[in-house]
């Protein structure tokens, strides 16, 4: 790295690091040095690699984040999701706020802050924090693990089921903030849990890194459902890691209506037999916004199938990105394997970048992909708005009929409702400005 890259890298990371968190139970401070180390050895990506091709994070290098407090709402009106029973979580600039929050206790369900997790559970921190993601090789999970000061742990004990899911409410306000959530979540055989992580923000630039780390044990099932509703300023790294025992079903979904940069990562390593993996998202963007999903599903073991299904519509200069790989090992054999993407560019000036891809060692597989990017259907817009309804009420029935197969995992109707609305929301503004 040359001279001026590292005083570019070095100013960066001052403001992540004044008040650094230290560790004192289990090994938790060995990770931090580790991937501090990690860091200086790390550069940041640029279009150059191959999986940053398309996402530039120049502009967020150029900035100057810290972790600083924000302004509490007084309620969560606006945060909460209508009629969805759930534990709620709620963070503001990464902090958590008690008031804010309620958890109901079940039998066998752990529903903690990390920092309490770190004390009460310290057993399961050690055995799966920094196992999971890859702290060695990616700056950013790196970043996040050498300087998060929050997050939560959830666990469930052997052949626990939840009975209700946790709501994570993380709020950002304030200009130049930055925060690094850290979850882990942990499923134990034949446990189930289900989460929904919402973001939230406002017209202040700021920066938030998160890594979810997932273990799912032997026919556990985990449901992961994020919503990003973040400012027009909001930079938003966010990975999640997953590892799915034999039996296993690992369900998440991915909904993007607001950011300036957003990238999502998930990589999922199959490592048992019969397992389900299901990965869906739709992301809507103006403006200049830039939204990026970059999935990876790893089958190292035969009798697996998983699913994949994501869907963009950009007006605007939005940029949007899909790179969905799919990895068969040699002797992964009786794979099925489906990927989508799906694209509506409402504006000439709108880009997406589509690359579904398949890795395939072994002979005995369905696998499948498909992109397409086009238009709104101008006949069906027609037919609607000869029956006398509105253009803009025509537009948003098809943006949601377009978008409801990827709520199809989304188990609560309650918050498959909430989505649908944003979805539609977010359309009304998009029409407004582009259709």
């Amino acid at each position: 790295m040359s001279m001026e890259n590292t005083e570019k890298k070095d100013k960066f990371l001052a403001g992540l690091m004044k008040n650094p968190t230290a560790d004192t139970v289990g090994n938790q401070q060995q990770l931090r040095e580790e991937a501090y180390k990690a860091i200086h050895s790390l550069n940041f990506p640029t279009l150059k690699d191959e999986r940053w091709k398309y996402t530039r994070v120049a502009g967020i290098l150029k900035k100057d984040f810290e972790h600083k407090p924000g302004d509490v709402p007084e309620s969560l009106t606006g945060f909460e999701i209508p009629d969805y029973k759930s534990d709620v979580l709620v963070f503001v600039n990464g902090i958590f706020n008690n008031e804010l929050s309620h958890v109901e206790k079940q039998n066998g369900i752990h529903v903690l802050t990390l920092a309490q997790g770190k004390v009460e559970h310290y057993d399961v921190i050690d055995k799966w924090m920094g196992t999971i993601a890859d702290h060695h090789s990616h700056i950013f999970t790196a970043m996040n693990t050498a300087f998060h000061k929050s997050g939560v742990l959830i666990y469930a004990e052997k052949k626990a089921i939840a009975q209700h899911p946790v709501h994570i409410i993380d709020i950002t306000n304030g200009e130049g903030v930055t925060h690094a959530p850290r979850n882990l979540f942990v499923a134990e055989d034949d446990a189930g849990l289900k989460i929904t992580h919402s973001f939230h923000g406002d017209a202040g630039e700021n920066f938030i890194n998160g890594v979810n780390e997932v273990y799912l044990g032997r026919h556990a099932e985990v449901e992961y459902q994020m919503i990003q509703q973040n400012g027009k300023k909001s930079n938003h790294i966010h990975s999640t890691d997953v590892y799915q025992s034999e039996g296993s079903t690992f369900t998440s979904g991915a909904f993007t209506v607001g950011g300036k940069l957003i990238r999502n990562e998930i990589n999922v390593s199959v490592n048992g037999e019969n397992c389900e993996t299901r990965l869906n998202g739709s992301f809507m963007g103006g403006d200049k916004h830039h939204f990026d999903n970059h999935t990876i599903i790893d089958h190292l073991v035969p009798l697996c199938n998983s699913h994949e299904n994501y869907k963009g519509i950009l007006g605007g200069k939005a940029t949007g990105v899909f790179n969905g790989k799919v990895f068969v090992r040699k002797d992964a054999q009786k794979i099925n394997a489906f990927q989508s993407n799906q694209n509506i560019l409402l504006s000439d000036d709108a880009v997406i970048n589509s690359k579904p891809e398949l890795e395939i060692y072994a002979d005995d597989v369905k696998c499948s992909h498909g992109s397409t990017t086009g238009q709104l259907d101008e006949e069906a817009l027609f037919y609607l708005m000869s029956r006398g309804m509105k253009k803009t009420d025509a537009i948003n029935l098809l943006v949601n009929a377009f978008t409801a197969e990827t709520l199809e995992y989304v188990s609560a109707e309650a918050l498959s409702n909430y989505i649908s609305a944003l979805i539609e929301k977010r359309s009304d503004e998009l029409n407004n400005q582009y259709a």
